[in-house]
Order: C-alpha cells, then sequence, then structure tokens
C-alpha cells in the first residue's frame, strides 16, 4: 500500500474494536477524505487449504455515515476473485461497518456471473482494518 494512508479502525471477526474508532471513521468520511478497507480471508471461500490467512485491500469510491445508527458505510470498487480451475466471477461488493452494541464488520457482495448473466446478494463476516488519507 502507498504511503499516506493511516489505520483509523480494526476489528475482528466477531466486531471487537481492536484499536481506532468508529468515530475515526465518520468524521474522516465527513472531511471527504480517501477510504480503503482491509479485508480479512476474503478468499476464504475459493481455497481448498483450511485457515489460509490473506488481506485483500480494496478502495471505497462511496462513504455513507448513518449519525443516528452510528454506522460508516463503504462502496468498494469491483473486484475481481478468482479460484483455481474456476470461471471468473466478478465479484460487486459493498463494504460496512454496522454497530449494535458494538462494532460488527460485515462483507454483503453482489457476486455477478457473466455466463448465467445474473447475480445474487451474499453477507459474510470478516476483520476489518479501514485506512484514510
Amino acid at each position: 500500500m502507498r504511503d499516506g494512508w493511516q489505520e483509523v479502525l480494526s476489528h475482528s471477526e466477531d466486531g471487537t474494536v481492536l484499536s481506532g474508532s468508529v468515530d475515526k471513521v465518520a468524521e474522516a468520511s465527513m472531511r471527504g477524505c480517501e477510504i480503503k478497507v482491509g479485508i480479512r480471508d476474503l478468499g476464504r471461500d475459493l481455497s481448498e487449504v483450511p485457515n489460509m490467512d490473506h488481506e485483500w485491500f480494496v478502495q471505497a469510491h462511496s462513504n455513507y455515515y448513518y449519525t443516528e445508527q452510528k454506522l460508516p458505510i463503504a462502496g468498494t470498487q469491483p473486484l475481481v476473485r478468482l479460484a483455481s480451475g474456476d470461471p471468473a466471477y466478478l465479484y460487486l461488493r459493498r463494504l460496512g461497518l454496522r454497530q449494535v452494541d458494538g462494532t460488527n464488520g460485515f462483507v454483503s457482495r453482489l457476486p455477478y456471473d457473466p455466463y448465467l448473466l445474473r447475480s445474487h446478494r451474499s453477507e459474510t463476516r470478516h476483520a476489518l482494518r479501514w485506512f484514510v488519507r
């Protein structure tokens, strides 16, 4: 990752805040800062190797902050996920940070199958790291 990015929030898959705060993400979004998200184990469903640790970094293009819920959401750039031997699938994803008595991270995906010409939504939980610049 290029210099200049500052990590402002990190939380585990179960939503436990490890460092930073939701407020720092919200403040950066309201100031118009660029946001990038690191997603732990996003490709775990594509690998036959169990517990193969990895992290995907993707830049956000749209950031929203729901003030009453203290809910920052970042819409990300399209991301291509490939598994060995599988056809290419384009995954358009929306990343979010949900707070319910604590901070819970979720990844809501909208994968598109170019062969069947259709998409479907899915949600998975991941540890997330939020960066601003």
